[in-house]
């Protein structure tokens, strides 16, 4: 995939990411990994559909993701799922961890109330964060902290 973006009151265009290449296999992780500033968020943006490559194309299961509807979309991102290098910007300071992290289970229609809380719950156990957090806002939280939430909130869908 390819990138370019117009440069205002220039001619040129910014190539932001060249030529970007790869695969991976259902059930592992990919990490994307560069100096600020690489194009890392802007190949997972591509990937999301929440950004258009100037050229190439993201294939999910053998088909082209563009020509995928709202609801195969939706199914796409539940599998695919970012976690943004920065954990201060990557949390809605106005969420609480609880809402934080029930968020992705709440758009797909997954569980009610009762069965998201305990898999909010166990998600953070599983990153090693006491059930006490649900209440308090990212900015109660230290960076590796935060970082924590935002795996686990990535992990909601598994």
């Amino acid at each position: 995939m390819t990138k370019e973006f117009k440069l205002p009151r220039k001619k040129e265009m910014f190539k932001a990411v060249d030529d970007v290449s790869f695969s991976v296999k259902r059930g592992t992780t990919l990490a994307i990994v560069g100096e600020s500033g690489s194009g890392k968020s802007t190949v997972a943006n591509m990937v999301l559909h929440l950004l258009k490559p100037t050229s190439g194309k993201v294939f999910y299961e053998g088909r082209d993701t563009s020509t995928f509807k709202a609801k195969d979309l939706l199914g796409f991102r539940r599998h695919v799922q970012p976690v943004f290098q920065n954990p201060y910007g990557s949390l809605d300071p106005m969420y609480s961890i609880f809402r934080s992290i029930e968020e992705p289970l709440r758009i797909h229609k997954i569980g009610d109330s009762k069965w998201r809380a305990n898999r909010v719950k166990e998600l953070l156990d599983m990153v090693e964060m006491p059930a006490s957090v649900m209440g308090r806002y990212p900015n109660e939280l230290s960076g590796g902290q935060r970082q924590r939430i935002a795996i686990a909130r990535a992990m909601a869908l598994d």
